[in-house]
């Protein structure tokens, strides 16, 4: 018989590896995570597990957002910016 609280679903199995890439990569919780996702459910997903470890997330969409989506990822993410030309003048910069 199997213990199903032992199983890892889908979906904390993708936040585990979120984070072991992370880790990996970015030294200190301390430093920011630069999310680019059109895809709301996956960015979602993204900025709960990040912030929930302690990195500030700061998210770039291409995406209108409406004053709910805005109300919702400010308790989230550090910041908001619009994927658009001056993002890029500025990503570059």
């Amino acid at each position: 018989m199997h213990n199903k609280s032992l199983r890892s679903s889908p979906k904390q199995t993708s936040r585990d590896r979120l984070l072991e890439l992370v880790h990996n990569h970015v030294a200190s919780t301390d430093l920011t995570v630069l999310i680019i996702e059109d895809d709301e459910a996956a960015r979602s997903v993204m900025e709960r597990t990040l912030a929930d470890a302690g990195y500030s997330v700061v998210v770039v969409t291409a995406k209108d957002l409406t004053a709910e989506d805005r109300g919702r990822l400010k308790d989230e993410v550090a910041t908001i910016e619009a994927k658009d030309s001056d993002f890029k003048v500025q990503l570059l910069a």
